[in-house]
C-alpha cells in the first residue's frame, strides 16, 4: 500500500483514478481498510477527490473507497477521521446516486456510521439534510427494493439519536 499511495500527489486524473481503483481492491481486507482509512492524508485527498467535478471517474471512485473505508473496516476510528475530514457529506451525496450499487453502498456506510460513531457524525448528518433523502428515496416507487431496506436499516440506527428522533417523528 505504501508504494501505492505514493501517487496521491498526482494531478492527473487517469493516475488518480487508476490509484483509487487499485486501492479499493486492496482493502478488501479489514487490516488493510482498517490501516489506510485512519491515513488522514489519503482520506483528505479523497474528500478533494469527490469534488472532481471535472472528472466523474475520480469523483465516483473516490466517493466509492470512502464508502470502502467504513465498511470493511467497520473501524471508529476510521468513521472519525473521514467525518473530520469532511467525508460525511459525500456519503450523503452518493446516496442519491443514479447507479443503484453506489446508492446502496452509501446507505451501508452510513447505517455503520449511525450504529458505530452516531454523536461524532450527527451535525454532519443532520447539515447534509440525510433525513430529507432518505424520505425522498421511501418515497420514489421507482427505488429498488433493496434501497428502501437500507433507507430503513439507517433511519432504525439514526433512532438512538435525540436529535434525528425529533426531525424523524416531527
Amino acid at each position: 500500500a505504501e508504494a501505492v499511495l505514493k501517487f496521491l500527489r498526482s494531478e492527473m486524473p487517469p493516475v488518480q483514478f487508476k490509484l483509487l481503483g487499485t486501492l479499493r481492491m486492496l482493502i478488501d481486507a479489514q487490516e488493510a481498510a482498517e490501516q489506510l482509512g485512519k491515513n488522514v492524508k489519503l482520506v483528505e485527498r479523497l474528500v478533494e477527490w469527490c469534488e472532481a467535478k471535472d472528472h466523474a471517474g475520480v469523483m465516483g471512485e473516490s466517493n466509492r473507497l470512502l464508502s470502502a473505508l467504513i465498511r470493511h473496516s467497520k473501524s471508529k476510528d476510521v468513521i472519525r477521521t473521514i467525518v473530520q475530514s469532511g467525508g460525511i457529506k459525500h456519503l450523503v451525496i452518493m446516496a442519491t446516486s443514479e447507479h443503484v450499487i453506489m446508492q446502496n453502498e452509501a446507505l451501508v456506510a452510513l447505517a455503520l456510521i449511525a450504529a458505530l460513531e452516531l454523536a461524532t457524525a450527527e451535525k454532519d448528518l443532520e447539515s447534509a439534510q440525510l433525513v430529507q433523502i432518505l424520505h425522498r428515496l421511501l418515497s420514489d416507487e421507482r427505488s429498488p427494493p433493496e434501497i428502501k431496506y437500507n433507507s430503513m436499516v439507517l433511519i432504525c440506527a439514526l433512532m438512538g439519536s435525540g436529535e434525528f428522533s425529533k426531525i424523524l417523528f416531527h
